[in-house]
């Protein structure tokens, strides 16, 4: 209940931060109920998927073995990718993966894309073996290879070329586990670019509060700063490539060699799709 404001200026003044208080109050309230419905959405989310999932392996394991009677290599080499892909992103057991497990998942999609677009498709995949004894939040790798696949625009007697690097950079004495995918199509729009960094600079000030559209990259950079809150270098940093053209995206975000698990699976499986 708010109180009547009346009074001297002392009496008026702590009237209205009494107000402002339960105003804040009653907003954290409503906040933390809309949290709790969206968990328990979540929650009631990945076990449908995990019924559903049991009947899509079931199925992509009569496919392959199909396959495999029938001499059919490529089908039998897709299913498998793919049968390894929907398990990893169906298991909802943990939130941080070990660095390793994210390129196998990247890795088996690419070669699914290579048997769908054969010679237009060329992709280098570059790894700093130091690399793989880190861990990193699941489902960020794969998301910005397939977007740069998605959107980049290439002419048609030209293979679309992505090349993606996972390597090393130092900020403040601090090293970090840098993702990169450079493609060669025509790069960012000078509008769009302008547009994303809007929506960054909102997520990096009140990441819960900011509502955006459903683009992956952005929902990407919101789980890493959901997950690395007070680190100013994590994130994504969009650009076009140095040779002039071609889209550049990077994620960045502290090297760790341990995992730790501190936001609630909810938050850090947000959708990524875009």
């Amino acid at each position: 209940m708010k109180a009547d404001i009346g009074g001297t200026d002392e009496v008026a003044e702590l009237g209205m931060a009494y107000n402002a208080m339960l105003e804040d109050l009653d907003n954290t309230v409503n906040a933390l109920a809309e949290t709790k419905v969206a968990q328990q959405k979540a929650i009631l989310s990945a076990l449908q998927s995990q019924i559903d999932s049991h009947f899509l392996y079931n199925t992509l394991e009569s496919i392959n073995s199909l396959a495999a009677l029938s001499g059919h290599t490529q089908i039998e080499q897709t299913t498998i990718a793919l049968s390894k892909m929907l398990r990893y992103t169906s298991d909802y057991k943990g939130t941080v993966v070990p660095v390793e497990d994210e390129i196998r998942h990247l890795s088996n999609y690419l070669d699914i894309m290579k048997i769908r677009m054969g010679d237009d498709l060329e992709y280098v995949l570059d790894i700093d073996s130091r690399c793989l004894s880190g861990f990193c939040l699941k489902a960020i790798m794969q998301p910005i290879v397939e977007n740069s696949m998605k959107h980049t625009e290439v002419p048609m007697d030209t293979p679309l070329r992505v090349w993606i690097t996972v390597g090393f950079a130092v900020y403040d004495n601090t090293e970090y586990l840098v993702i990169r995918v450079v493609d060669n199509g025509q790069g960012f729009r000078k509008e769009k670019l302008e547009e994303i960094a809007g929506h960054i600079r909102q997520i990096n000030i009140s990441p819960l509060h900011h509502q955006h559209a459903n683009i992956g990259l952005l929902n990407i950079h919101f789980r890493l700063k959901m997950y690395y809150p007070h680190d100013t270098h994590t994130g994504i940093v969009l650009g076009n490539a140095d040779r002039g053209s071609g889209a550049a995206v990077e994620i960045r975000f502290p090297f760790q060699t341990h995992a730790k698990q501190e936001v609630s699976a909810d938050v850090l499986q947000r959708d990524h799709c875009g």
